[in-house]
């Protein structure tokens, strides 16, 4: 967008008064071409509202990825539980449907490796802290 900055002037044209706004050389206007004018002050504090918009719209861009990663850090704590959980329910489906004369011959079940695998992942998932995610305030 070029501005160029010219002064408007009044004159009568018969009975009533009329403005020009003479702009000088170097301009890149065609002949009946439409123009916006405004006023310096106007177009200034538009330029200043642009800038606020540009850093607010940085400033969001900022936080939508740090909720982003938050929320894919809360995805994969969810599905390490749920997994853990499904193989839990399988070990407990095994040991439950043993005899007891196979509980007491062999204490130690068959899926004890799995068990094993189980305990790893709670170690990890009590070392994964917990996640706060804070959703921004309007300001008014």
């Amino acid at each position: 967008m070029e501005l160029y900055k010219a002064e408007v002037r009044k004159y009568k044209k018969g009975k009533y008064d009329q403005w020009s706004i003479p702009i000088s050389k170097g301009h890149s206007f065609e002949d009946k071409e439409e123009v916006v004018v405004g006023k310096l002050e106007d177009i200034t504090h538009l330029e200043a509202e642009v800038e606020d918009l540009k850093k607010t719209n940085n400033q969001l861009n900022i936080e939508v990825k740090e909720v982003l990663k938050k929320l894919t850090v809360a995805t994969d704590i969810i599905s390490k539980q749920k997994d853990l959980i499904s193989t839990q329910d399988k070990v407990l489906a095994i040991y439950m449907n043993r005899g007891i004369f196979s509980r007491l011959r062999n204490p130690i079940p068959k899926d004890m490796k799995m068990l094993e695998d189980n305990r790893e992942k709670l170690i990890q998932l009590e070392d994964s802290r917990p996640l706060v995610i804070e959703l921004p305030g309007r300001e008014s």
